[in-house]
């Protein structure tokens, strides 16, 4: 049974070798093979025949000094996709199957191509990404029992525009649905990043405006970078309500810390990141919504922050008390990378 296993996955993973591999290496690194056959230098590209059963070639990126590997790229008819692993590709398999080998002896170009980053750069997100997560929600509400129910969820990045700064502004949208498919919350904020791949926060999950009160501009920091260990910093913010007149809404602290880089073992791969946690407390300055004046809300996001992955692991803990300090309600919201598409 292991056997079977193991041919069903290296067929997977070599059923789109036709008869060209395209190399097209970025700057930051080479590709070269465990045996020393092939290298392709940064910012050149080279085209592999692969005409028989007696390929055999393990393809390795090798970052330059200053720089990390971020994994294959994924591509159309691109080779290894997504993984940090070198790529093992070979074709002895494919022998005795017509329909394999008339792909082997076709005209047909399939793409390796490895992703470097600067060493203190954290990975930039672009429009189309998606992660998903898999994890548990507690909710506990004042007068209720705590409820944990097991979640799928989606961090998908968006397209967006914003007229209060000059940036590249994203939205991130997150939805978390319960084991019968049925969307439990969904949320939407925008931020932009900087071009080491620092996080700013620019809009809350409402559409109001975070301002960094000790300058008075639009855009709040969260994840930094580079990230080092033990470094920390506190801001202090308003939010502004969404419209033509925009008014503080709630005025706050928010506190930054950056941990040890560690092992993570997701579902999506065992990863270094980094823990970064950013707590957030703030006050009601007026109603809004379902809030009152003077309510307080604490939230905890205890981010692990992979460097070439972006995030792959969250704890997010948010608390809301009443003007009076007593608490009315916590969720508890815990995920875990399980796929991306990049």
């Amino acid at each position: 049974m292991l056997v079977l296993r193991k041919v069903l996955v290296l067929a997977t993973a070599m059923a789109v070798v036709g008869c060209k591999v395209e190399i097209a290496v970025p700057e930051g690194g080479a590709v070269t093979t465990e045996v020393g056959t092939y290298r392709v230098e940064a910012m050149e590209a080279d085209s592999i025949e692969v005409n028989d059963t007696s390929f055999h070639e393990t393809f390795v990126a090798e970052p330059a000094e200053g720089y990390r590997f971020a994994g294959w790229k994924k591509q159309e008819r691109g080779l290894c996709g997504g993984s940090l692993e070198p790529c093992e590709l070979y074709t002895s398999w494919m022998a005795g199957d017509d329909s394999l080998m008339a792909i082997l002896e076709s005209d047909e170009s399939f793409y390796l191509t490895p992703s470097f980053l600067p060493a203190d750069q954290v990975r930039l997100y672009a429009a189309g990404d998606r992660v998903n997560f898999s994890g548990t929600l507690s909710e506990k509400n004042e007068f209720d029992a705590e409820v944990i129910t097991e979640v799928t969820a989606r961090l998908e990045i968006l397209a967006a525009s914003s007229s209060l700064v000059d940036k590249n502004v994203l939205a991130a949208k997150l939805t978390v649905w319960d084991p019968q498919g049925e969307e439990l919350m969904s949320g939407t904020t925008q931020y932009w990043q900087e071009e080491v791949g620092s996080f700013y926060d620019l809009t809350d999950e409402f559409g109001n405006e975070y301002r960094d009160a000790s300058t008075n501009q639009p855009g709040l920091a969260s994840i930094p970078a580079p990230l080092v260990p033990a470094s920390s910093s506190e801001l202090q913010f308003n939010t502004l309500s969404a419209g033509p007149t925009a008014t503080p809404l709630t005025a706050g602290t928010r506190t930054i810390a950056v941990g040890e880089p560690e092992t993570v073992s997701v579902p999506l791969a065992p990863l270094e990141a980094y823990p970064v946690t950013i707590s957030d407390s703030w006050n009601y300055l007026t109603a809004f919504g379902e809030f009152s004046q003077d309510e307080r809300v604490d939230r905890e996001q205890l981010l692990w922050v992979s460097q070439v992955k972006g995030v792959i692991k969250m704890r997010v803990v948010q608390s809301r008390f009443s003007r009076i300090g007593k608490v009315q309600s916590m969720v508890t919201l815990e995920l875990e990378a399980s796929g991306a598409n990049f």
